[in-house]
């Protein structure tokens, strides 16, 4: 254990200038065509679901096809079904001492996905769960999944919402499928990964895939999603949106009798904010839409042709999915500076997360010190760097001074609770980046630009970050990253 000296280095006139006196960003998404390309040969998810309110469920039909990219054969699929952790309160996410009472208002309720039939290649397959919350579903592949051969895979489930304040849950008449569709685990180093869904963080981890979904509501239903539908008509009490979502990580619904529509339009880019207080959501859509304007200024085009902002029931600020951020009622209710960070940490996972993928298992600090430094940054431009200075001194200096027993660059395994991981991931990894940015005389935003495009679509390792950022400066700023992220910090 050692005391971590503290980076404060002056900043040069010239780098301050160019903060305080940056153009006014211009909105910017990917082109239809670069989109289109990015997308082309990604595995497909189809999905038809039917939203039954009054049972709290979905009845899904899912289809997948998915090619190998594995050097060796495989006589398996892994799935991961989250939505079955929610079946006890022994295997719950949500079974915290500190949040269950704010999760499960009522006392646990049972949430699940009740698998009805999968077949592989058209022909029914016995399936079998691998862990004891069944969040590991594995399909059996009787002929062998060979190298560069495509699997069709046809799934039929229902899923299940608990009364919870959740991002998967069902709480003040909102509805939310989060991390609900079953998703192919990712295959690394000649083998699934089949990490535990932990209670702290986000321990989604997926590459990225072209979704087709058709989602049928009672009229009078809103649904927000992943992307704006293409197609939406009403008839015979129903209503169906056809959405198609290209190159994302994960897709994601909500829906409400209550959501008020508040729309932008910036160019091709269509931004929406569903929330119950019209203001508040039009609130939040001011901040959004500065937020993607100033990140596709700093890091490259924000990558979708819409972005959308929900309200939810949830403890904590909010939780982010592509192109798709869900936002708490207090975080809405509480709106100024509160709503505006909570919205500019939730829209830079667009670009640290959703465009750049990372290990959020092992390596959480990958999204999470990214999208805060990216908060300080767009604090920088909109609002003078004085503020930002200001807001780094309040919210992100007091991390030096606390001592923890896991460390910045830990895995979620490591953290005892949900305010040690605010405190070493979002807080001091933010902390490391301010560093890292002053000894690079304001230079880190330019290498995360030259990143995201390094990354785009892709998954970028702890060393991706490391050797990229060597090759961009010319410099080896290793010693100050090791430091903030594998030392034991002791005030």
């Amino acid at each position: 254990m050692k005391k971590r000296l503290w980076w404060l280095l002056s900043i040069p006139a010239a780098a301050l200038l160019l903060l305080l006196f940056w153009p006014r960003p211009q909105p910017a998404v990917l082109s239809p065509t670069e989109l289109a390309r990015a997308a082309e040969g990604m595995d497909s998810i189809r999905i038809e679901a039917t939203f039954l309110p009054d049972s709290r469920s979905m009845r899904v039909r899912q289809e997948l096809t998915l090619l190998s990219r594995a050097d060796e054969p495989r006589d398996n699929l892994l799935l991961r079904t989250y939505a079955n952790a929610f079946q006890s309160a022994d295997t719950s996410p949500l079974n915290t001492e500190a949040d269950f009472a704010r999760f499960y208002p009522e006392g646990f309720s049972m949430g699940a996905l009740m698998l009805q039939s999968a077949a592989v290649g058209g022909q029914p397959v016995l399936h079998r769960y691998l862990d004891d919350a069944k969040t590991l579903l594995s399909l059996p592949i009787a002929e062998g999944w060979q190298p560069g051969e495509t699997l069709s895979v046809t799934l039929e489930y229902s899923l299940i919402l608990p009364k919870a304040a959740s991002r998967y849950g069902v709480w003040d008449d909102m509805y939310v499928f989060g991390n609900a569709f079953p998703l192919p685990a990712v295959w690394e180093d000649g083998a699934w990964r089949t990490d535990e869904y932990f209670p702290v963080g986000d321990p989604f981890y997926s590459e990225t895939f072209n979704f087709d979904v058709t989602v049928t509501a009672p009229e009078g239903y809103l649904c927000a999603a992943s992307a704006a539908p293409a197609e939406k008509s009403t008839e015979d009490g129903k209503t169906v949106w056809h959405i198609v979502a290209p190159a994302c990580r994960d897709f994601a619904l909500a829906f409400s009798r209550e959501y008020q529509v508040s729309t932008k339009k910036r160019g091709d880019l269509t931004v929406q904010a569903f929330t119950r207080d019209k203001s508040q959501g039009k609130e939040a859509l001011r901040y959004a839409l500065r937020a993607l304007e100033t990140y596709s200024q700093l890091y490259g085009p924000y990558p979708y042709a819409s972005f959308t902002v929900a309200e939810f029931a949830f403890p904590h600020a909010g939780m982010e999915y592509p192109g798709l951020i869900l936002l708490s009622s207090d975080v809405l209710a509480a709106g100024g500076e509160t709503l505006e960070r909570a919205v500019a940490h939730e829209a830079a996972h667009q670009w640290w997360y959703a465009l750049v993928g990372s290990d959020p298992i092992n390596h959480p600090w990958q999204d999470e010190a990214l999208s805060e430094f990216s908060v300080l940054s767009y604090f920088s431009i909109r609002h003078g760097r004085a503020n930002a200075e200001a807001l780094f001194q309040r919210e992100y200096l007091p991390s030096q001074q606390i001592t923890m027993t896991a460390t910045t660059g830990a895995p979620l395994s490591w953290f005892a609770s949900m305010s040690e991981y605010s405190i070493l991931v979002y807080q001091r990894g933010a902390a490391m980046l301010w560093a890292l940015d002053q000894m690079m005389d304001g230079g880190l935003n330019g290498f995360l630009h030259h990143y995201r495009d390094a990354f785009a679509f892709r998954i970028a390792t702890r060393d991706d970050f490391m050797n990229t950022l060597a090759e961009h400066s010319g410099q080896d700023y290793q010693p100050l990253l090791i430091d903030y992220l594998d030392t034991i910090m002791t005030p």
